[in-house]
């Protein structure tokens, strides 16, 4: 038949593919193929497409799957050669192929095995191309250019082509028919004879249709500029000269580009061919038209550019104009604009100023200067959640070998941060008795490096006095540190009473309405700011979204508390008379153990209130179920009411006998009580122990 010839290597596993995947049959496999053989400036992918048998994602999708295939095989053989010569390594060999592998699971070019070897200095430069040229000659897919075979009397008679040819990818006319070439493959096309009577020509779908009776005619040759003629791709360039020509695109005229000379990159976007063709322009270049005229900058923003294509006006014009909010914004911005180079090393060497949100963040500094004040303490830092600043802290203040000194009772969280992960780092939890607080330094040695406790304990609201420990801390030289979740600074003010650091879960009632996780640190400068330094490398940053939320719930924050103090004893009143309960504890109730030292300490009992129920984890449970206003929910602060059961909960995985330490038992139930109306809490929680 008229210009037939053998398929390229890489069509070969694109029709073997999409017969596989069932996306074409047979008969259009070989039509497809019969067409391709035909036209060397088409892919087959790309025949499928014209023919109408593939959409233009799954011809994409076969053609990047070849050369994939086509470049992993090549570089096996490269990586095979190269061991063989014992150049590199089999371990070597297996870890550049492993690299590649994994980056085909993702989408544009893959890397060659020719860059990773370079890159690892695994094999020299010069020596890597040998083995690149030594894999050309013997790969099957290879395209590098080979010289025509010797000139051969075409069949029928007819004068044979002088194999001198330009091997190029574009075919060139000869003087008896074109010369095309499909991969590595040289192919003559010869004249076409006459069809017999009964040799129907017909079209194939809206591709051109096979020629027709007569002598063949050579197709004219591609003008300069106009892409890889056999493979259907066209450079950045040529798709650029494309889009000037074309009226109406919004690219002014412009030189021709150079002719394409380099083969086209593995992984560059599928091209699909027109639907209907026609006769190729010449390579003549288009006249040129006026610039457009120049787009001028908006007044009140974008003063730096004066001059632009849309393009750039969309990235750059439309600055925020100076004002001043009554609200603070957010400010999201991950990295900041210095004026100069100078301005950034006078940044670096200490003056103020952002330039990584990981490093500092406007608005995250903004709800730690507020919380710094509400605490009275000279710095504040923010982290992603309450245990990433707790952790920060305490890798910052400890090293292996040395010990903290507690108390029995700590948040579940705390307690396996301290038994489960200190301890791998060979850091000495030391617990101190209630009954030996006032006499805590009897308990230090010359390894403790800080003392940590909870004022107010989760769940058992048992109150821990921060002045005996904060005096005798001072003399040793021990740093103090508390969390003061539950008190909250509303309630009590550690820093006043000698404590170096307090720690919050600003989750809890700083934040206020259960919408942000964040944790947060508070105390002298120096202290907070070795604590900021670790916070950067370790990396757990509030956003500035969250520190936002943050700030509008700090607010309300005193407001809040106030109602959670006045509902919360209310409630815990209430509980006291109710049959079903064995016992309650509450800062604000006189039954309360530690009552007399919560008069002296607190300005208010706080928003969480505990009791027991009868017939242990079942009856709290039971209790739980039927709650019809209350959350069933863990966390606590927010300005809805929570409840859960701390052995589900916070203390979840705590061992038995450290929870008969702290006084927690399986029927124990904590309440955090809302600023709803005090009344209908206490109603809700009546009909459920009913």
């Amino acid at each position: 038949m008229a210009g037939s010839g053998s398929l390229d290597p890489v069509d070969v596993i694109i029709g073997n593919m999409a017969l596989q995947q069932k996306l074409v049959d047979d008969g259009q496999l070989a039509e497809a193929r019969m067409m391709c053989s035909m036209k060397s400036d088409r892919s087959l992918a790309q025949v499928l497409y014209g023919l109408g048998y593939l959409s233009i994602q799954q011809a994409e999708k076969l053609e990047h799957a070849a050369t994939v295939l086509r470049t992993r095989e090549e570089d096996k053989l490269l990586c095979e050669l190269a061991v063989k010569r014992k150049i590199i390594t089999q371990a070597q060999a297996d870890e550049v192929l492993l690299v590649q592998k994994n980056a085909t699971r993702n989408p544009g070019p893959i890397p060659r095995v020719k860059e990773l070897l370079l890159n690892r200095e695994y094999v020299k430069g010069p020596l890597v191309d040998i083995l690149m040229s030594l894999v050309q000659q013997v790969s099957p897919f290879s395209r590098q250019e080979k010289e025509a075979a010797p000139p051969k009397e075409p069949p029928g008679g007819g004068k044979a082509v002088d194999s001198k040819v330009d091997t190029g990818r574009a075919g060139k006319p000869s003087e008896d028919g074109p010369i095309d070439r499909k991969g590595d493959t040289v192919r003559l096309a010869r004249p076409a004879s006459s069809p017999g009577p009964q040799e129907a020509v017909r079209p194939s779908g809206t591709m051109d249709a096979v020629p027709a009776a007569g002598p063949s005619t050579p197709k004219p040759a591609a003008p300069a500029g106009s892409g890889e003629k056999g493979t259907g791709f066209l450079t950045a360039q040529d798709r650029l000269q494309q889009m000037r020509r074309t009226p109406g695109s919004g690219i002014s005229g412009a030189p021709a580009s150079k002719p394409a000379t380099a083969p086209p990159a593995p992984g560059r976007p599928f091209v699909p061919p027109p639907k209907t063709e026609k006769p190729a322009a010449p390579a003549t270049a288009p006249a040129l038209q006026p610039r457009p005229e120049p787009v001028p900058a908006p007044t009140g923003g974008g003063e730096r550019i004066s001059l632009g294509q849309i393009h750039t006006l969309a990235v750059h014009v439309g600055r925020t104009p100076p004002a001043d909010p009554t609200i603070d914004p957010i400010m999201p911005s991950v990295t900041y604009d210095f004026p100069s180079m100078e301005a950034l090393e006078e940044f670096l060497k200490g003056k103020e100023g952002f330039w990584y949100s990981r490093h500092g963040n406007p608005t995250v500094r903004a709800a730690e200067e507020k919380i710094a004040a509400l605490e009275g303490a000279e710095d504040a830092v923010l982290a992603g959640s309450g245990m990433a600043a707790l952790t920060a802290t305490l890798l910052t203040l400890l090293r292996p070998g040395d010990s903290i000194a507690t108390i029995e009772g700590l948040y579940g969280g705390t307690w396996h941060l301290f038994n489960d992960v200190l301890s791998e780092f060979n850091i000495q939890i030391r617990k101190i008795p209630a009954k030996d607080w006032l006499l805590i330094r009897e308990h230090l040695s010359g390894t403790t490096k800080l003392i940590y406790f909870e004022p107010v304990t989760n769940p058992m609201l048992r109150i821990w006095d921060p002045r005996p420990p904060a005096k005798d801390a001072k003399r040793f030289g021990i740093l103090t540190m508390v969390d003061n979740t539950f008190a909250t600074c509303v309630n009590l003010r550690p820093i006043e009473h000698g404590v170096d650091l307090v720690f919050h879960s600003a989750t809890k009632y700083l934040g206020g309405h259960s919408d942000v996780t964040a944790g947060v640190v508070c105390g002298k400068k120096d202290h907070v700011q070795r604590i900021r330094e670790r916070l950067k490398l370790l990396g757990p940053t509030l956003s500035a979204f969250d520190a936002w939320l943050l700030m509008r719930g700090l607010k309300t924050f005193p407001l809040r508390m106030r109602a959670h103090n006045e509902n919360a004893l209310f409630v815990a009143q209430g509980l006291e008379s109710l049959s079903g309960v064995r016992k309650v504890w509450y800062p604000g109730l006189e039954s309360h153990p530690d009552r007399a030292l919560a008069k002296e300490l607190l300005k208010g009992g706080g928003g969480v209130v505990t009791f027991e129920v009868e017939g242990g984890l079942d009856g709290a449970k039971a209790f739980c179920n039927r709650l019809q206003l209350c959350h069933r929910a863990v966390s606590l602060g927010g300005v809805e009411t929570l409840v859960s059961i701390p052995v589900l909960s916070s203390h979840w995985q705590i061992p038995e006998r450290e929870l008969e330490k702290a006084g927690i038992s399986p029927g124990c139930v904590r309440i955090s009580v809302g600023i709803e109306d005090p009344q209908d809490i206490l109603d809700d929680v009546r009909q459920a122990m009913s």
